[in-house]
């Protein structure tokens, strides 16, 4: 039977829970593209998962997915319970993992029930700092590194930039599994989270600050911030109205929603937020529109 595409999911997430829809209606359908994801927030012409169905299941599918629209993006039931054979911690509207396909335990069993525990965030890997080399395992991102000074989310990013980590197991474990916890929190993907975090160490942290760079006023913070969000979104994804799009599919809808995730980053030890008051600042500085008119 011929496969089509049905959706682009703006996340692993939800593609999953689509899917999960759609097989509950006695519709077969497959999440593709997912091993590409990992890279998504970084590379220019992002990949995002796809959910493919049977052309003859198309007019069905179809009331599903609009159904689905409606509803909103954010809409994952909780909690979130783990794995017994894997470990992986899955949203609870999964009746078994997504990664290695075994049942969701019973929920009445407290040794295996639904949890939401916040993940770690700490380095379980190997990771150079970009400055000086130091090995920064077991440390957390909002730290520096203890030899050189030099953030430690920057040697994160640089080693995702650079396809420093062998294989998408090793940059679940290492890298996104820190931004994972604030993640589910919040409602925003993963990936949304590290575009937010280098906008942050863009703005917030450069490498060799200018004398304009160096201002500490909360305001003009926050309009840097939303500028370096900006810039990076069209440099990813290669003009202002493919990035609002991405950013709708994310459920990012003005710099308010930006600030909510600095604070959950600051919150899950991603990054330092030294200036509360630029959170306050975000809340009502822009609207999606207006990031990209």
């Amino acid at each position: 039977m011929a496969m089509k595409q049905l959706y682009q999911a703006r996340d692993s997430m939800e593609a999953h829970f689509l899917r999960n829809l759609l097989e509950a209606e006695g519709i077969t359908a497959q999440v593709m593209d997912e091993a590409l994801t990992h890279t998504a927030g970084m590379l220019v012409g992002a990949v995002y998962p796809t959910v493919w169905i049977d052309q003859a299941d198309w007019p069905r599918a179809s009331e599903i997915l609009d159904q689905f629209k409606r509803q909103g993006p954010h809409h994952a039931p909780t909690p979130t319970w783990k794995c017994k054979n894997c470990g992986e911690i899955i949203e609870g509207q999964f009746t078994e993992c997504w990664k290695c396909r075994t049942p969701r335990p019973d929920s009445d069993d407290p040794s295996e029930s639904i949890m939401g525990e916040p993940i770690d965030p700490t380095l379980q890997a190997d990771l150079p700092c970009v400055k000086c080399g130091y090995n920064l395992r077991g440390l957390t991102p909002a730290n520096r590194c203890p030899e050189c000074g030099l953030p430690i989310l920057r040697s994160l990013l640089d080693a995702l930039r650079h396809g420093m980590f062998g294989n998408a197991d090793e940059v679940d474990r290492v890298a996104y599994q820190p931004f994972e916890s604030a993640s589910r929190s919040l409602g925003f993907p993963a990936d949304a989270l590290l575009l937010i975090c280098r906008a942050w160490m863009q703005s917030m942290q450069p490498i060799d600050p200018r004398p304009a760079d160096i201002e500490t006023d909360p305001g003009l913070c926050a309009e840097r911030i939303c500028t370096a969000v900006r810039d990076l979104a069209i440099d990813d994804f290669g003009s202002a109205a493919e990035a609002k799009s991405v950013f709708k599919g994310w459920g990012i809808q003005n710099s308010g929603d930006i600030g909510r995730i600095v604070e959950a980053l600051a919150s899950a030890q991603l990054i330092q937020l030294e200036q509360p008051q630029v959170v306050a600042h975000l809340n009502n500085l822009c609207s999606l529109n207006d990031m990209f008119p």
